[in-house]
């Protein structure tokens, strides 16, 4: 798609444009073409970054803000989803509260980089008091 609206710097600079002036979810929309052209393209990134934010701040959704901060924090390296699913991860889990667990499941994937990924979740709960 940016090769289609002349170029990444191009579709960059409109981007920023649009978040200059408020645009915010038009500035996300923008700023995601770039990095499929150069996913190394550190200035589209931050510029989605800060239109997701501003978008998050205003949403009513609470599904929608969740999901935009669990990107920002994905891409940022703060969310490694092999190291939360590993065993060693499950063995500290398994010692914890079922409120413990639950909070820990906050975080959501990112759809469009689960195509063709299988991910199996199974949670059973024992001995636990109803709250």
């Amino acid at each position: 798609m940016a090769k289609l609206l002349c170029g990444p710097q191009k579709v960059r600079n409109q981007a920023q444009k649009a978040l200059d002036e408020d645009d915010a979810r038009r500035a996300a929309r923008l700023a995601t073409y770039a990095p499929e052209v150069n996913p190394g393209d550190a200035a589209a990134r931050q510029i989605r970054q800060a239109a997701f934010k501003r978008i998050a701040r205003t949403t009513v959704s609470a599904n929608e803000r969740n999901y935009l901060r669990t990107i920002i924090k994905e891409e940022n390296g703060e969310i490694n989803w092999k190291r939360m699913f590993s065993t060693a991860t499950y063995q500290a889990v398994s010692e914890q509260s079922i409120d413990s667990v639950l909070s820990l499941m906050k975080s959501r994937f990112k759809a469009e980089d689960a195509n063709g990924v299988t991910l199996s979740v199974k949670v059973q709960v024992a001995n636990e008091k109803p709250l």
